[in-house]
């Protein structure tokens, strides 16, 4: 299903007293701080400032023209009730909705983006070369580069104007028009083209859920450790003996540094890790459960064991862990979020892979783990604005990934693989693997619109990654497209 609507906005110069708005003072004076009268650089600066002020025209951005283009076919309530259990009264009542539109193979976000953008440029009998920026909102591009907006710009052929995309949702479209009213405003800009363009992929009409009982009460326990390893190891231990907690999380010891340093959640800042083992259910269940995982964590080596004795307690325990991704911002002007899952045993190793990998990209990293299932988050810390830190940052996640796969895991837990996982995935999965993969994917997508170039990397991605052979400097399979 997709919408699409486009507008065409453009600046008016209003001069109150009627002086030139070609940015000369109306005295005569230069506006480059140079005055004829001698009295030196700055007072004279300063009235030309105040001339500049006084003459400068006052614009403002407006709506000249406007489009919308959506698919052909159109599915009704009363086509839904021909195929699902439901009623057109029950669905208008309930979302307001009488009809959806289905886009063919033909209708893109980007196709239908163009339509509207044709009839906007129409409407305010403007041509695509007096456009001197286009900003399509859209939360469902085809493809991240080219951007959906340079697409668009090469169809209708606005040649001068410069193009991106903008993602933010349901208000994307609000931002992009304020984005280029404010442009128009500016000045650096005389009309913007804002598109809106969004395509759905599927609709459930059927899903089934599970219902838990909230838990009477719930208690957690903050265990310190002196050596990761000993941290490692009370995980694998409380598993191991048939505890499984109602959460099992774990902080390296520069990131409980950053945490408490933003949420004052308690922490122990001595420990080299500290774990975060929570119990819930009735009062008898968890007070049984607490016990039993103290011990193991008494066994394991902990050397402070604090449980929470209250909801406050508890929520400032968890306060710190919920905020360790705001907290990475607060040291460091970017940070690169991982995610790899390996067995809890090697939790440990892990941790000192990581430290070595500091070293050898010279990049900081603070770590935060889903313990309980082996579900790894380092965040490695950088600076974009320095030459080459963004390159180091994403090799020392390209290590991290293959390093987890090396110790039998894999490349995501929760996160999934996208765009940015691809090359990983050539280093876990065979070409035979592979090919089972895209076979399963056809099945069910032949045309090939779903979630294009993501997910399962391409034969030539691989070679192109290193991982393939490539004999006498031939690429094998040419014929296949490139990422």
């Amino acid at each position: 299903m997709a919408r699409t609507n486009g507008h065409v906005a453009k600046d008016t110069a209003a001069s109150p007293n009627g002086h030139s708005t070609n940015g000369h003072t109306p005295n005569g004076h230069s506006a480059n701080g140079q005055a004829p009268n001698g009295h030196g650089p700055i007072p004279n600066m300063r009235r030309a400032f105040s001339n500049l002020q006084r003459s400068a025209p006052s614009r403002y951005a407006h709506i000249v023209g406007w489009g919308m283009d959506v698919p052909e076919l159109i599915i009704t309530n009363a086509d839904l009730e021909a195929v699902v259990e439901t009623t057109d009264e029950w669905i208008r009542t309930r979302t307001g909705i009488h009809e959806r539109r289905f886009a063919n193979d033909r209708e893109t976000v980007t196709t239908l983006g163009f339509e509207a953008a044709r009839k906007a440029l129409d409407r305010a009998d403007m041509l695509p070369s007096e456009i001197d920026l286009i900003i399509v909102a859209t939360s469902t591009p085809e493809n991240f580069y080219p951007s959906t907006a340079a697409r668009i710009q090469n169809m209708i052929g606005a040649t001068h104007a410069g193009a991106f995309d903008l993602s933010a949702a349901c208000a994307g479209f609000v931002y992009a028009v304020n984005m280029a009213a404010q442009a128009i405003r500016s000045g650096s800009i005389d009309k913007a083209l804002v598109i809106g363009s969004e395509g759905m992929l599927a609709v459930a009409f059927e899903v089934t859920v599970k219902l838990l009982p909230k838990p009477q009460v719930a208690r957690c326990i903050m265990a310190s450790f002196a050596d990761v390893r000993h941290a490692g190891n009370a995980v694998a231990a409380i598993i191991a003996a048939g505890i499984i907690p109602a959460g099992l999380e774990m902080m390296d010891k520069p990131m409980t540094a950053a945490v408490e340093g933003f949420v004052h959640a308690g922490y122990d800042l001595d420990a080299a890790a500290i774990l975060l083992c929570e119990s819930d259910g009735t009062p008898a269940e968890v007070e049984h459960e607490m016990l039993r995982m103290a011990a193991v964590l008494q066994a394991s080596g902990a050397t402070r064991i604090e449980a929470s004795e209250s909801e406050a307690h508890r929520l400032r325990f968890w306060s710190g862990r919920k905020n360790a991704f705001p907290a990475s911002g607060r040291i460091s002007p970017d940070y690169m979020c991982m995610d790899s899952t390996i067995p809890r045993k090697r939790l440990a190793d892990m941790l000192i892979a990581i430290g070595e990998m500091e070293t050898k990209h010279g990049l900081r990293c603070v770590n935060v783990f889903h313990a309980g299932d082996g579900n790894l988050h380092p965040l490695i810390l950088f600076d974009a604005n320095e030459p080459d830190q963004l390159h180091r940052a994403e090799a020392f996640g390209a290590e991290i990934l293959e390093v987890s796969i090396r110790m039998g895991g894999t490349v995501t837990g929760e996160h999934g693989v996208g765009v940015e996982k691809l090359s990983s995935m050539c280093v876990q999965f065979s070409p035979a693997e592979r090919a089972q993969m895209f076979a399963i994917k056809a099945a069910f997508d032949p045309a090939g619109g779903l979630n294009p170039g993501k997910v399962i990397p391409s034969l030539a991605r691989c070679a192109e990654y290193g991982r393939m052979h490539v004999k006498r400097g031939l690429l094998a399979f040419p014929e296949l497209p490139r990422f």
